[in-house]
């Protein structure tokens, strides 16, 4: 599960621990919510539905609706929640304390034939976490092969020369005489052009919690812990994980309400396990926020720990804004329906003051635009980094992806790496022809465009192993057990003063003949 989804985290855990090392799995108890990509819909196997009420997801990760798994929870441990049960799909023992919340994304495989969109990436060799690698001059050109739309995120290089960073800076621990800042509720993904729709997410690098957990991030690295769709991990406050939990509160406070108001057997199941959702959702936040403030305070000097909350009672907050957000739901609840009611009882008594008809709503006149970056104007410049093709590939040093060490900075500096990643955020990945083409095109890897959308010719399916690991070291940060997949898409519509064709010198013979992607040689152009 750990190698395929990716997580919001506690920012009061160590990052340093997971950015180096892609292996290393993140502790359960601080995982907040799970990220998960998908191409079909995710239906919860007890309530068949394809979109579950407050979805949840297993240390297994499966996915059900929050009231369904209760429901089993409750048959099988009783109404305490405290005994574990089997999973209803592959049996292994899970309890209510381990479920947690998850957001589905739908995101669309492009098949052979259709346009998919690309972002360049950059990530240093020694870390895992990618961050756009737009500049002013990976900006200052543009390709667009066959095609205008990509593969579930169209326009996403509106601003590619941002990093993707979502939310503000961590709100930091709960300190004495206040309490846990509430974050925004949203949860979506963030969007293209570093302007994220998730205020759950918060930058990891640009600000440490009250009670100074040293070493989380430094200078420069905000960027490459800071939330985007490229990244296995994000840093999250507590006053955003507090706002999580009170919006998933809400809408199982709004459910139970609307269950209740219409009666029958249906509503005298459900009631019971939507509530018991809630009391364990309150649980959660309160078992969440205590461990992240005994890990502060451990981290925290004497005089920081002073000022700081003590455990029990940041739990006792966290819990109390759940509890408070379901009241509130209800109350509200409660009043629309009383309103309903008393507007229907009006409008029945005197027809003729029923409210006229809401005026249509004006269309939209905005149309989406499709461009990248402005790739199109400013396309001319293309071959400006072409003349110098032999210094840039041997300062590479050969190494596909790999970029020349700065000759300004420390000796033995290593460079980045440099790829091409799917905009919407699922792991497609160009295939090495392409990068080998663009490199031969513009000359250096920062040099290239900071998005792609071009047709796809062929896709790979890749599992990550050792050996996919050794053979493409700048997909190294993949965890093993990993599945990708390589796409080589058609790239001479962009790159018009590239040939592709048989190798120079091959003297035209074995046009076409395709080879291992991995390593070796490629196809030859």
């Amino acid at each position: 599960m750990q190698a395929n989804f990716r997580f919001l985290v506690s920012d009061a855990v160590d990052a340093r621990r997971f950015e180096a090392d892609p292996d290393r799995m993140l502790e359960w108890e601080d995982v907040v919510q799970v990220e998960m990509l998908s191409a079909a819909p995710v239906r919860c196997p007890i309530t068949l539905d394809e979109k579950p009420l407050c979805p949840q997801i297993t240390p297994c990760g499966h996915v059900f609706s929050f009231p369904a798994i209760i429901g089993h929870l409750v048959a099988h441990g009783g109404p305490e929640l405290r005994k574990s049960a089997p999973c209803p799909l592959c049996y292994t023992q899970i309890a209510a304390r381990e479920l947690r919340l998850v957001q589905v994304h739908r995101v669309a495989v492009p098949s052979v034939g259709q346009p998919a969109t690309f972002q360049l990436l950059r990530r240093p060799r020694d870390g895992i976490t990618p961050e756009l690698a737009g500049g002013e001059a990976a900006a200052a050109v543009g390709v667009s092969g066959t095609g205008s739309g990509g593969s579930g995120s169209a326009g996403a290089a509106g601003g590619a020369g941002e990093g993707e960073v979502a939310g503000g800076p961590a709100a930091g621990s709960p300190v004495k005489g206040g309490s846990a800042g509430q974050g925004s509720s949203k949860r979506g993904w963030p969007t293209s052009g570093g302007n994220s729709s998730s205020g759950a997410a918060s930058s990891g690098g640009s600000a440490a919690p009250a009670g100074g957990r040293p070493g989380k991030g430094g200078p420069g690295k905000g960027a490459a812990t800071a939330c985007n769709r490229f990244s296995k991990f994000t840093l999250v406050s507590e006053g955003d994980a507090t706002a999580m939990w009170v919006a998933e509160a809400g809408r199982l406070a709004q459910y139970a309400a609307q269950v209740t108001s219409e009666g029958g057997i249906e509503a005298a199941f459900e009631a019971p396990n939507v509530y018991s959702a809630i009391d364990a959702l309150a649980a959660r936040a309160r078992t969440a926020a205590e461990r992240r403030q005994r890990l502060l305070m451990e981290a925290a000097d004497p005089m920081a720990q002073d000022a700081l909350l003590s455990a029990e009672e940041a739990g006792a907050q966290a819990s109390a804004a759940v509890k408070g957000a379901t009241t509130a739901a209800l109350s509200a609840a409660a009043v629309r329906r009383e309103q309903q009611a008393a507007a229907a009882a009006r409008d029945q008594q005197f027809p003729s003051l029923a409210a006229a008809a809401a005026p249509p709503r004006a269309a939209g006149v905005g149309s989406a635009v499709g461009g990248w970056g402005g790739s199109a104007a400013r396309g001319q410049g293309g071959g400006a980094g072409t003349a110098e093709l032999s210094s840039s590939a041997r300062s590479a040093g050969g190494l596909l992806g790999g970029s020349p060490a700065d000759a300004a900075g420390a000796a033995g500096a290593a460079g980045d790496y440099f790829f091409y990643q799917a905009a919407d955020g699922q792991w497609l990945f160009l295939c090495p022809l392409n990068l080998r083409m663009l490199l031969a095109h513009f000359g250096s890897y920062p040099a290239c465009p900071p998005a792609i959308t071009a047709k796809v010719l062929e896709v790979e399916d890749v599992l990550q192993d050792e050996g996919s690991r050794r053979r493409m070291r700048v997909l190294a940060h993949l965890p093993l057990t990993a599945t990708f997949k390589l796409c080589e898409v058609d790239l001479a519509a962009g790159l018009a003063g590239l040939q592709v064709g048989a190798s120079p010198a091959a003297g035209g013979k074995g046009k076409g003949k395709k080879v291992v992607l991995f390593g070796g040689p490629q196809r030859k152009y």
